[in-house]
């Protein structure tokens, strides 16, 4: 076959976010891969983390023998390698789970043309650096790991290892929880032939998370490996951020009811346990009662998320975001590859971004791809 899905990050539990009550996001995000799967007739490689817990429940365990049944009455092949959620050194949780899909950890097979892929479960620590030394040669590296390039960590404190390591001229990443394409230069070339792919998880486990969700359709092309993004549909996410007095009194007559709106369209075909949205609302504490208002609006009706600023925290975040763009010289790079007008969506992105480090961080990520594919 010259074509397989590749997804990470599962997360399968039926709720991945602990005493929320949001559950069945992961099971409905699996089985649109699993459909997926079956649409293209092509085999699906799991990067990691595709249980939540190392000790995983009998429903979730169950959910996920029956959807790897769908793929076996099919002979479609499935190869995973584990993540730092489920690892474990003496066997694998969906090994025990269904004899169908292949542990490919250490070794090396071919889903997708004639390109060789070689599995690495998450290693510890910097084991990954001292595996890479060792790599037999090979096309396409799959691991569950975030490289410094994705976590925007010069440092490397916070990531075990550079893609500048790699030997191979393709990675498939999990761990990283967005969708990411990254150039790079592999170790021993001299130029940036080398693609990166991070799908990111398939569901939202956190509020901070990217909504957009996707797996990829990877195609073997020429000798090379080409992708395209497949979207799945997941639970509605809804953000606002309230400055004063007049944006929360329109945040309650107007929005609210905006969002009602468009949920009817929006939940048309999802299960009717994610009907319900999530709702991120930050807002000024200087704001008369403004939390017991937004909870008093929102019960019942949402996952309401609310995060209260003081005035001198968001001044705080604005100029560690300023200083933060200073020093990497990103203002300059985004005025390179961008036209004029974007540069002002981009400036807008990052004064009403509720995080603005984390924004700066993903302008910079895009800075990279659009280098990479010049």
């Amino acid at each position: 076959m010259s074509v397989c899905i590749f997804g990470a990050d599962c997360h399968i539990r039926r709720s991945a976010w602990a005493g929320s009550g949001i559950d069945g996001d992961s099971h409905h995000s699996f089985t649109q891969v699993i459909d997926l799967t079956i649409k293209h007739e092509a085999p699906l490689l799991l990067g990691g983390d595709i249980f939540d817990s190392k000790k995983p429940e009998a429903e979730d365990v169950e959910f996920v023998r029956r959807q790897l049944d769908r793929l076996a009455d099919r002979k479609l092949p499935v190869y995973f390698w584990q993540g730092n959620h489920e690892h474990d050194d003496r066997s694998s949780w969906l090994s025990a789970v269904h004899s169908w899909p292949t542990h490919v950890h250490e070794r090396e097979f071919e889903p997708c043309g004639k390109l060789r892929f070689y599995g690495l479960d998450w290693l510890p620590g910097g084991a990954i650096r001292e595996r890479l030394g060792s790599l037999p040669e090979t096309d396409v590296l799959c691991y569950h790991g975030s490289c410094k390039e994705l976590m925007n960590d010069r440092s490397g404190s916070r990531s075990s290892f550079s893609l500048a390591e790699v030997p191979c001229c393709y990675s498939l990443l999990g761990d990283y929880h967005a969708t990411v394409e990254l150039a790079y230069t592999p170790s021993g070339e001299t130029a940036p032939c080398g693609r990166a792919y991070s799908p990111g998880s398939m569901h939202m486990t956190e509020i901070g998370e990217l909504e957009d969700k996707y797996v990829y359709l990877l195609k073997e092309e020429g000798g090379g490996l080409n992708h395209s993004r497949l979207r799945l549909n997941t639970r509605p996410v809804y953000r606002f951020r309230l400055e004063d007095e007049a944006a929360l009194k329109d945040f309650l007559t107007h929005k609210l009811a905006f969002v009602d709106e468009q949920l009817a369209s929006r939940v048309k075909k999802l299960p009717e346990g994610l009907h319900r949205p999530l709702l991120r609302v930050v807002y000024s504490e200087e704001i008369p009662e403004a939390y017991s208002r937004i909870e008093v609006a929102c019960k019942g009706k949402y996952h309401l998320f609310p995060k209260g600023l003081a005035a001198e925290t968001r001044s705080r975040e604005v100029i560690a975001a300023a200083e933060k763009l200073a020093s990497g010289g990103l203002a300059a790079a985004i005025a390179g590859y961008t036209a004029p007008q974007s540069v002002k969506d981009d400036i807008t992105t990052l004064l009403d971004a509720e995080d603005p480090s984390g924004a700066i961080d993903e302008l910079c990520r895009r800075f990279l791809v659009c280098q990479g594919q010049r």
